[in-house]
């Protein structure tokens, strides 16, 4: 129901309303085709929307393009990028445009940042998302504050450092649980859902930190049939360990 809705949006064209619907049209839209394994489609769908951003010059509707395809695993739709110090100085704004611009821009360079098989990206990465996450908290946003933390997460779990991430992970989650998030944790990243399970597997034990997350809440994210496809799978795929990738 919601593809079908967003696909009769869509062809209203790109002069039907405000970017909010732009936003859902072209992002929601690639997002949940691309879920369904309709990747061609999704990627048509995010290159018409950057094309729509570049044409009516839509900043914030570029940087979430580029956001949704560097997700599914397609890179880059527009290299119309800010540098990264002015991403930061506009991450450390207050509510406006230009900030939710900048976060999106982040995030993008953060998890082009993790597809690397370096050591030292993923340290950078890590470094970035724990600025991230400092910047959007001290502008009193908990939805874009809760989705850096979930990133910052999935830097910690990729670089090896699987304890930071559990700690880091445990509040996120327990907020994503009192709201009912579930396809957020979900589409975080690919190492998420294993932490989730391991903490699945140690509930009752005094060492764990997800006590306070019910039982049915992680069934509904573990069990998910999309979660080991679309957007997760192709995450998945290109997410692989580095070779001096230990627990410390």
């Amino acid at each position: 129901m919601a593809e079908q809705l967003l696909d009769e949006s869509h062809r209203l064209g790109a002069e039907c309303g405000l970017v909010d619907l732009l936003l859902a049209s072209y992002g929601t839209g690639s997002r949940i085709k691309a879920i369904r394994g309709k990747f061609s489609e999704a990627k048509e769908r995010l290159a018409e929307g950057v094309r729509t951003g570049v044409r009516l010059s839509l900043p914030r509707l570029i940087a979430r393009l580029n956001n949704e395809g560097i997700r599914m695993g397609a890179g880059r739709i527009s290299e119309i990028l800010p540098a990264p110090t002015r991403i930061m100085a506009g991450c450390r704004q207050a509510r406006n445009i230009i900030a939710v611009t900048a976060e999106l821009d982040e995030d993008s360079e953060i998890r082009l940042l993790l597809a690397e098989t370096n050591r030292t990206h993923f340290d950078e990465a890590c470094n970035r998302a724990a600025g991230l996450v400092q910047a959007v908290s001290s502008a009193d946003r908990p939805r874009a504050a809760l989705e850096a933390t979930l990133l910052h997460t999935q830097c910690l779990a990729r670089g090896g450092r699987t304890n930071e991430a559990m700690e880091v992970l445990a509040p996120a989650a327990e907020a994503c649980a009192r709201h009912n998030l579930v396809r957020l944790l979900i589409d975080a990243g690919p190492d998420i859902l294993p932490i989730l399970t391991a903490a699945r597997s140690a509930r009752g034990m005094k060492t764990s930190s997800f006590t306070d997350i019910s039982e049915d809440f992680l069934t509904q994210v573990l069990a998910d049939p999309t979660h080991m496809s679309g957007i997760t799978q192709v995450q998945r795929a290109a997410a692989q360990p580095p070779e001096d990738s230990t627990a410390r």
